[in-house]
């Protein structure tokens, strides 16, 4: 058993737990082409290190002293003891640094334990600023001054304080503390508060780049599966939207702002990210030529996504091609972003058709699957609900299936002898020549991967055919009682589904098709059951039997044969009046068969 089974029988525990993940062909969805989830990166402190020094109150210390017993009832949160020891230790005749603290945990205990309204308590930390010369003291107060806000709802003063702690050489709040807060503050997605005060933060670049970043973050709120009996949704209501609009007429308005910081290319980014946020590609491609060819931003990660992001939505697909094996390749690249790029990459070759290189990043992808990459969070596969590409594996099933024909399978096997998962494309192969009626090279394939109990079977297959060709309806009763008795161990890929292929039959369903890629999927999809059933194959090689010219009674036994691969057909074949008209037939003519 492969590990790509493996993955799959694993998926079946999952399937208990909760939905089963039945994604196919996400490339299709533009949601799948909107910008990375970003959160701002701040400047890095050139220090490079915090401070990292106890807050106010929180040093242990001989507890004799009146800062002391000020220090253990603020710990142990005794609002009548923090009163009595905050009086003593202002009375000790302390140092300006030990005074500083006392100060700042006197404002502290007025915000958890005083009535004082928030107001108040916001301009004791403020006038101790005015003061206070201890870093860390000053930190924290910066700190206290936003949570404040905070607890008043005014995301957007609060937002701003941690967005310029983040960059603070002096500051005493780590980065982590930081981002925690800001996440806290905003969410994924700014929520709307950001949205109805946006132009506020157009006050400094490092608050309008965080603000743009945002905004313009994804939010995927679409279907499990596009199988038409699921009803797997996801019901979260999408976040509303700010204008494309107002957004690029506020870059606009502050684009000195924005260049000053870090060139005009940043500007461009965020508008690409705008753009992209509003369905607009082409805008997005006009944002892109502003940046100079040769700008160091044409190699991040985020401009590489964009732009092939835009031109894939723009349908210009081999266009696409270039930037997104640039991200695939990209060292700086994180794990998500080479995951999207590669997932992105099928998408731009099932475009052109082109399922040699098609199938070299669905493999990459499977391996990364296989490997514990694929299945988590902050793994390869959903970046905070921007990025997503399923773990079923249903596309590269699909590509080995019947999308690559015998010789694209056996080009790529040449060109590519080292891929990751090379044998589940012999195996592949191996299948698909048995269906085409090739069982000895078939044989020689699963010999070379040591698929041994199928290369025999495939030896056996070769010799009832032949028999079978020869006109014998002996031999052809004996070659169909054997794929009857073989089902999904011929001419089906035991090696991909796993009792899940009805999930990936999705030409009559599936919305995002032009009608050409309809029709040819529908087609495509007709000819891949066709070809993989055995025992519908069994029942042609039957119905022949039985109106040429073979004596009755061997009629008889091929009808009586054909009569238990029709209803013994599996569910996911479809053809369900054919097979009811075939059984109602196969019925009469052996009841007058029987009359005569």
């Amino acid at each position: 058993m492969t590990r790509l089974r493996l993955g799959l029988l694993a998926a079946t525990g999952v399937l208990l737990a909760c939905p089963f993940d039945t994604a196919l062909r996400e490339y299709l969805h533009a949601q799948f082409w909107q910008p990375f989830s970003s959160w701002y990166s701040s400047p890095p402190r050139r220090t490079g290190r915090d401070l990292s020094k106890p807050y106010a109150g929180m040093l242990r210390s001989t507890p004799e002293t009146p800062l002391g017993r000020l220090r253990l009832a603020y710990i142990t949160q005794q609002p009548n003891a923090s009163a009595k020891a905050l009086a003593e230790a202002r009375a000790a005749g302390l140092t300006d640094r030990d005074q500083e603290e006392v100060d700042l945990v006197a404002a502290k205990l007025n915000m958890r334990f005083g009535d004082a309204k928030p107001q108040s308590v916001r301009k004791q930390f403020t006038d101790f600023l005015r003061t206070a010369k201890t870093p860390e003291f000053r930190s924290e107060a910066r700190g206290w001054i936003a949570h404040v806000y905070y607890e008043e709802g005014n995301h957007t003063e609060a937002g701003k304080i941690y967005i310029d702690e983040l960059k603070r050489n002096d500051s005493n709040l780590s980065r982590d503390v930081l981002m925690d807060s800001l996440r806290m503050n905003f969410g994924h997605a700014g929520g709307q508060h950001l949205r109805d005060h946006i132009e506020e933060y157009f006050d400094t670049a490092d608050h309008a780049v965080f603000a743009i970043q945002l905004v313009t973050n994804p939010r995927f709120n679409r279907p499990y599966s596009l199988a038409p009996d699921e009803d797997r949704y996801d019901h979260r209501e999408p976040e509303p939207t700010i204008p494309q609009e107002k957004i690029l007429a506020l870059l606009e308005k502050h684009a000195k702002l924005l260049v000053s910081r870090r060139g005009s290319s940043e500007l461009a980014i965020l508008a690409m990210r705008a753009a992209l946020r509003a369905g607009d590609p082409s805008g997005a491609l006009r944002f892109a030529k502003r940046i100079p060819a040769d700008s160091k931003t044409r190699l991040e990660p985020e401009f590489l996504w964009l732009l092939g992001s835009a031109q894939f939505l723009a349908k210009e697909y081999k266009a696409a091609e270039e930037p997104l094996v640039a991200l695939f390749g990209l060292r700086a690249a994180s794990p998500n972003q080479r995951a999207a790029a590669a997932y992105g990459l099928c998408g731009v070759y099932w475009k052109l058709r082109d399922p040699v290189e098609g199938l070299r990043f669905a493999l990459w992808l499977e391996q990364e699957n296989l490997a514990g990459r694929g299945g988590g969070r902050d793994t390869p596969r959903v970046e905070n609900g921007s990025i997503y590409w399923a773990s079923s594996g249903f596309d590269l099933g699909l590509l080995l299936e019947h999308e690559a024909s015998i010789s694209q399978l056996q080009e790529f096997v040449a060109k590519y002898p080292k891929a990751a998962e090379i044998s589940v494309v012999k195996y592949a192969l191996a299948v698909r020549l048995m269906r085409e009626n090739r069982a000895e090279e078939a044989a020689g394939v699963y010999r070379a991967i040591g698929a041994n109990v199928r290369a025999e079977r495939a030896l056996r297959v070769a010799n009832l055919y032949r028999a079978a060709e020869g006109g014998d309806p002996e031999a052809s009763i004996q070659f169909a009682a054997f794929l009857n008795e073989h089902s999904e161990r011929v001419y089906f890929n035991d090696r991909l589904w796993n009792g899940f292929q009805s999930y990936v039959m999705l030409a009559d369903a599936d919305y995002r098709f032009t009608k050409e890629e309809r029709e040819r999927q529908r087609a495509a999809e007709r000819k891949f059951k066709d070809d993989q059933e055995e025992r519908w194959r069994a029942h042609l090689i039957l119905r022949d039997v039985v109106n040429g010219s073979a004596p009755v009674a061997v009629k008889r036994r091929a009808a009586a044969l054909d009569l238990e691969c029709l209803v013994r057909l599996s569910s996911r074949f479809g053809r369900a009046e054919e097979i009811r008209t075939a059984i109602v037939e196969m019925r009469t003519w052996l009841r007058k068969s029987w009359a005569k």
